[in-house]
């Protein structure tokens, strides 16, 4: 029996308030939804002339890919969807996300006066990513820029265009991952092995409070 597709004609109208960033796949944008009077995020697939076609629909995927992870995650330390409107035949893509009042975490610790919260911190990293590893994600971008506090102290951790669910009986390859360390020396042993797995974004993770730890001595 064929089943019934629904089709909803009427769009949200957003208003664009100001550009936020812009990456190698796209660019984010500051909107406010007219009809509620509310702030979110829309991240638009939007990659980079230099990429060739092939590239563009391979990345096209990744965000996609994206969109599937972030309704697969609900948890308060992770930033929440809560549309998105792929147009598949023109390889474009929109991802409605919430707007997070904040700093990443380098630019927060920057600030002397939040070094009261660096166990909070600690303590909200370790058990959001836990709960990613639980629920068999990768998020293979860990950096700075990646991980938000608000203005509540609360950790956000943002950017999935890279993620994967991962099937732990396997292995991963390092070169669909972004590896952000220009010193060979801070490369785990994964790296080197073309292996990609949650250990190695521990890893990073380790790295990365390591570091900011290091800046604030």
């Amino acid at each position: 029996m064929e089943q019934e597709v629904i089709k909803f004609i009427k769009q949200k109208d957003y208003e664009k308030i100001t550009f936020l960033d812009k990456g190698s796949f796209g660019k984010v944008l500051l909107i406010r939804d007219i009809f509620i009077d509310e702030l979110f995020v829309v991240k638009k697939y939007d990659p980079d002339d230099m990429l060739d076609e092939n590239d563009k629909k391979r990345f096209y995927k990744n965000f996609l890919d994206e969109i599937k992870i972030l309704y697969k995650l609900n948890h308060k330390n992770i930033v929440r969807i809560f549309n998105y409107y792929p147009y598949e035949n023109i390889y474009t893509a929109y991802i409605i996300m919430e707007y997070i009042q904040g700093k990443n975490i380098k630019e927060y610790f920057d600030d002397k006066n939040n070094l009261e919260n660096l166990n909070s911190i600690f303590m909200q990293l370790i058990e959001v990513f836990a709960y990613i590893e639980e629920k068999g994600i990768i998020h293979r971008d860990i950096r700075e820029k990646n991980i938000l506090i608000d203005v509540d102290g609360m950790v956000k951790i943002i950017d999935f265009g890279l993620g994967k669910v991962f099937d732990i009986g396997k292995i991963e390859d390092t070169l669909n991952s972004i590896v952000n360390r220009s010193d060979v020396d801070t490369l785990p042993e994964e790296y080197f092995k073309r292996e990609y797995t949650i250990q190695t974004d521990i890893y990073y993770l380790g790295d990365l409070v390591y570091r900011l730890i290091g800046n604030l001595a």
